[in-house]
């Protein structure tokens, strides 16, 4: 049984992970609490979405294979009431693995530099969704799922 079953750490409290539910959003048990986490800097694409899948596919096998999950939470969730934060890897940060393998935008507000050298390293190499010529923002896509009520 792979770690993705097993122990996450929270700051001081245990968690752990019940699924990945997409590239950016994972449920987790806290306690006798489920909360969904939603990973900060970065936006994958939707499931519905070129690269939707391959972003959950590879993200479900990087936290089977990890030794080690960590995880830092903000205080207030977001306004669907996800708990916001980062999430690591064997010390690698997830937002920094999607971005730099081509499944994910570095976030509309995101100031990251780091991550914004990760995108145009992937947008250059042509990888994950750079492969598409003219590749859809999931935030677009969602603006264009309400308005055509997909």
């Amino acid at each position: 049984m792979g770690v993705a079953l097993g122990q996450v750490t929270t700051g001081r409290k245990n968690a752990t992970l019940v699924r990945v539910i997409d590239g950016d959003t994972y449920l987790l048990q806290v306690g006798t609490v489920r909360q969904t986490l939603r990973l900060l800097n970065v936006d994958c694409p939707e499931l519905s979405q070129a690269y939707g899948t391959e972003a959950t596919a590879h993200l479900n096998h990087w936290f089977a294979s990890a030794r080690q999950i960590a995880l830092k939470t903000n205080k207030y969730p977001d306004k669907y009431g996800r708990k916001l934060g980062h999430v690591w890897l064997d010390g690698k940060p997830v937002d920094s693995l999607l971005t730099v393998n081509g499944y994910a935008w570095v976030g509309r507000y995101g100031r990251n530099l780091k991550l914004r050298r990760l995108e145009q390293s992937a947008r250059i190499r042509g990888i994950g969704l750079w492969k598409q010529k003219n590749p859809v923002p999931p935030w677009v896509w969602r603006k264009r799922s309400i308005v055509h009520g997909r």
